[in-house]
């Protein structure tokens, strides 16, 4: 399943992160197990790969699209509340 982080969703949990997705015209709950990539954050354009469990898309691999710029920094839970993203992140 394809579309980009909905600002203000992400959780962390013990077995990964929940979050909410949208590719604009709808959104979905997403339970991802694991622990996504350094880049994932409100608005990244992600990739989830998995299966539906009702209304919940449990996901097992998330990909993510990214410039050429790396950091290896620890995933931390973004604190940002009723963000709105940029119209270029949705690109």
């Amino acid at each position: 399943m394809a579309g980009q982080v909905e600002p203000g969703t992400i959780q962390q949990t013990k077995a990964g992160v929940k979050f909410a997705m949208t590719d604009g015209k709808g959104a979905a709950n997403v339970n991802l197990l694991g622990s996504p990539p350094d880049l994932f954050k409100n608005c990244a354009p992600v990739v989830v790969e998995g299966r539906w469990s009702g209304l919940t898309f449990l996901g097992d691999r998330l990909l993510i699209r990214h410039g050429s710029s790396y950091s290896s920094k620890a995933y931390k839970v973004p604190d940002v509340k009723d963000a709105k993203c940029p119209p270029e992140a949705s690109s």
